[in-house]
């Protein structure tokens, strides 16, 4: 709202625009590197096999004349073959090294958070208990500075005392310390000197649960989350009943407004309240403050925010709260404290003066010269107002009838039902979509598409070769001394095109993938800054969500055009030559082990197919974790609610797993393991008949490499996820 009112999306846009260019331009650098990193890996691969079938021949012509000789061509093919393996699965985990990369990274800020001991431990066990409070109050001598701020000092030597029951008020001008005495009793700081007491206890021996459990705080802006009414006065108390709750409403005169709702304490208020008016969301705070009956209320400009209506309302509803209680209030509109027992006015970090209202005003000092200021100001806004035609005490539409609230929260109902149907259709878009979202990186996707083409014929190729060797092996080990040197220059020519294609397939595809990522937050952010205002009223389109989905879909969408894609590719290529190649050698063995494929491909495709909905699952949990992060920025949110968003990350966590341990995905992975060993039983089963028919090449060699495994096979299900995001953004954003 602040964003239309002030014309600025045009601003808003270009600095959102500007931030992500650094970070195109290190997604890039790193896409080099790890491009880099697969390249050496694939010319490491085949420039070994060189250097060992040279140095394997060599040792072969040497012992070739002993009666038992050490080195053999069976030698050779066992090396070969273990090279083989484990160079074939290094190939495959080389780009996941970025993967390990950013996790280091990650783990980094995680542990060093994880690790750092606050000064002020909130979910510590230690101090004192006490088994009664009276509720008075004791500040000595004490002087505060903020620690990020040790230049200016806050505080100078305040001492007061507050009497159990008593009022007082803070007042004076803006920063002169009114509100960090508040945060100070909190103990969200430690006094640098001096000492603050309750009840003749040092708060720092008492335990912090246990204190701030004691007091009831109300702040200006009132942070309500997104569930039902009764939830939000709940984390007020554990262990609040429904009594309790209801009683405390009724003590802040809310509770006739609530019962006129069609959901009564069950209605949703929205993300941050957005459904209730201020007057509302400031009553339904103070009632999550009192409910645990604290014997010390601290109000810190409890009703500045409000219009004059409403601050009439919730000022009735705080004079009726404090009853009985401690109560600290710190008013910036001192109409509402002349009623305090005390009032302390403060300047510059020190007590000017004290006294009630009427003492005050007498002495006409720097708090007379206050309330005459505030007059003065109010007089003439007045004065503008009723030449203007405003009426004075309805600037404000308030939502205090039923009927009001519930227009708003039929939009809500509809907003859920939208939100349902879009979950349950998942809407995915067709290929020419994915393509036409990625066709201004043409150039990088083209050169790249070459690269993983030319990448998926080297597995052919090396069986072909390899195929050859054996055949020679097996027939006449003088005419492998002739071909040595051909076999090893064909070798090292193929470490250097592999180096060079893999290097371009994975940078090319790089590129393109953190240029989508780009060109679509930015596309994603403009769409959102020029939405009208009541399409954030919907619970899907709130802070927490939004900041959520431009973080993850423009991430989810490189799928249609990154390294999977290149891999998807470089496996069709493979898959194609090597049936071709296999069935010209030897149809019946290529025929037979070929009929497995299908069923690998089946059995990744519908496990992965079921994996997409997993993860839109867990895109749904993590925009609910965002919107608690989105509540959690004021830290006395964390502070008064810290078991909230503890109780939300462990449902979170657990969802998860337990959702993981019922779609079975274990048993989706074990299916496609099995089909791949039952395809190499058949296939050496059936070898051992047919292995003297081969003459130049192995069928079981080239099937062995030309078969994808697992993780290439199963490389559509991120393309299908990326389908699913646009489709979704497409709902969302049109």
């Amino acid at each position: 709202m602040k964003l239309l009112l002030l014309n600025s999306k045009s601003f808003v846009h270009y600095r959102y625009e500007k931030y992500l260019t650094p970070a195109r331009r290190k997604g890039i650098k790193r896409g080099f590197l790890t491009s880099l990193g697969v390249g050496l890996s694939w010319f490491s691969m085949y420039f070994g096999y060189a250097v060992a079938f040279w140095y394997g021949v060599r040792l072969i012509i040497e012992d070739k004349d002993k009666i038992n000789p050490t080195y053999t061509a069976g030698t050779l093919l066992i090396v070969f073959s273990n090279v083989l393996n484990a160079s074939m699965f290094l190939g495959q985990i080389a780009p996941f090294f970025e993967v390990f990369a950013l996790a280091k990274g990650a783990a980094g800020i995680i542990f060093s958070i994880i690790d750092k001991k606050p000064k002020i431990d909130s979910s510590s066990q230690l101090g004192e208990r006490p088994n009664g409070l009276n509720g008075k109050i004791t500040l000595t001598n004490v002087h505060f500075n903020y620690p990020a701020r040790l230049d200016v000092k806050v505080l100078k030597g305040i001492s007061l005392v507050v009497n159990p029951g008593e009022t007082i008020a803070l007042v004076g001008p803006s920063g002169c310390g009114k509100s960090t005495i508040i945060q100070l009793i909190l103990r969200f700081y430690d006094t640098n000197e001096g000492s603050i007491e309750i009840d003749n206890n040092c708060i720092k021996d008492l335990n912090i649960g246990w204190l701030r459990s004691n007091i009831g705080f109300v702040g200006q802006e009132p942070v309500l989350f997104s569930t039902t009414i009764a939830e939000n006065i709940h984390f007020g108390k554990d262990d609040a009943t429904d009594e309790e709750i209801k009683r405390a409403a009724k003590l802040v005169n809310i509770h006739e407004f609530i019962c006129n709702l069609p959901k009564k304490y069950n209605t949703l208020v929205g993300d941050r309240g957005t459904q209730l008016s201020g007057g509302q969301k400031q009553r339904i705070a103070l009632a999550r403050a009192i409910v645990k009956n604290p014997k010390i209320l601290l109000l810190d400009e409890a009703t500045s925010a409000l219009d004059t209506e409403s601050e009439a309302i919730v000022q009735l509803a705080l004079d009726e709260a404090r009853k009985g209680r401690t109560t600290i209030v710190v008013a910036h509109r001192l109409s509402t404290i002349k009623n305090a027992d005390r009032i302390f006015v403060l300047s510059d970090g020190i007590i000017k003066e004290m006294g009630n209202h009427n003492e005050l005003m007498e002495s006409k000092g720097l708090y007379h010269r206050l309330v005459l200021s505030q007059m003065y100001e109010m007089e003439n806004f007045l004065d503008d107002d009723v030449e203007g035609g405003w009426p004075v005490l309805n600037r404000r539409v308030s939502l205090l009838t039923s009927s009001s609230f519930t227009s708003r929260g039929s939009s809500q109902d509809t907003s859920g039902i939208f939100f349902k149907e879009l979950s349950d259709t998942k809407p995915s878009v067709s290929w020419m979509k994915l393509l036409k979202i990625s066709l201004p990186d043409w150039p990088y996707l083209v050169v790249g598409s070459i690269a993983a083409l030319m990448m998926g014929l080297h597995t052919p190729l090396y069986g072909v070769i390899f195929g050859s060797i054996l055949g020679v092996l097996s027939e006449d080990i003088d005419k492998l001394i002739d071909l040595n040197t051909f076999y090893c220059i064909i070798f090292a020519i193929m470490s250097i095109t592999s180096f060079t294609m893999s290097f371009l397939q994975t940078f090319m595809f790089s590129v393109a993938s953190e240029k989508l990522t780009s060109r679509l937050r930015k596309e994603i952010f403009s769409k959102i800054i020029t939405q009208d205002i009541t399409w954030f009223d919907y619970p899907v389109n709130s802070v927490g969500s939004l900041c959520a989905r431009l973080i993850s879909d423009a991430s989810d969408l490189q799928g249609a055009s990154g390294y999977r894609i290149s891999t998807l590719v470089q496996t069709v290529s493979t898959i194609t030559a090597c049936t071709f190649l296999a069935c010209y050698f030897n149809y019946k063995l290529g025929l037979l082990v070929f009929a497995f494929v299908p069923l690998i491909l089946m059995s990744t495709y519908f496990g992965k197919r079921l994996t997409v909905g997993d993860i839109l699952s867990d895109k749904s949990s993590l925009e609910v974790a965002s919107k608690f992060v989105t509540l959690c920025q004021d830290c006395r949110v964390i502070g008064k609610h810290a078991n909230c968003g503890l109780a939300g990350s462990r449902d979170i966590i657990y969802i998860n797993v337990e959702q993981n341990w019922r779609d079975g995905t274990a048993l989706r992975r074990s299916s496609v393991n099995f089909s791949v060993s039952r395809m190499d039983i058949i296939d050496f089963d059936h070898e051992g008949s047919v292995r003297k028919q081969l003459r130049l090449i192995s069928s079981r060699e080239i099937l062995s490499l030309c078969t994808p495994p697992p993780a290439e096979a199963g490389v559509m299900w991120r393309v299908r996820l990326g389908s699913s995001v646009v489709g979704e953004l497409r709902c969302r954003y049109r």
